[in-house]
């Protein structure tokens, strides 16, 4: 059995008088088959905040479009009228609700 990791960094560096955020991740997803050049970083769309994921692709991927979708449907994060923290714990409580098993 071969195991595979996902890197993902991220790092704060100034330019000029302006602060940035820099993120950056391998590309390969796995899963059964192995696909190069995919997207593990995803904008969420808000300005303040990106998401990244590591893990079994059938498993993350999933809810890292869920994370997407719930915060481009929910004008509480769209506008940024949540703050990150509670952005952060919206999200949470989003994933926690559909990760949960029906029976």
């Amino acid at each position: 059995m071969v195991s595979h990791m996902t890197s993902v960094v991220a790092w704060e560096r100034q330019v000029g008088a302006l602060s940035e955020m820099v993120i950056a991740s391998d590309s390969r997803l796995g899963g059964g088959e192995r696909w190069d050049a995919c997207a593990k970083i995803f904008d969420v769309g808000r300005e303040d905040s990106v998401l990244a994921f590591a893990g079994h692709t059938w498993r993350a991927l999933p809810l890292a479009l869920q994370a997407v979708a719930t915060t481009s449907s929910y004008n509480g994060s769209v506008l940024r009228t949540l703050d990150l923290p509670q952005f952060a714990s919206h999200l949470e409580n989003v994933l926690n609700v559909v990760l949960v098993p029906r029976i």
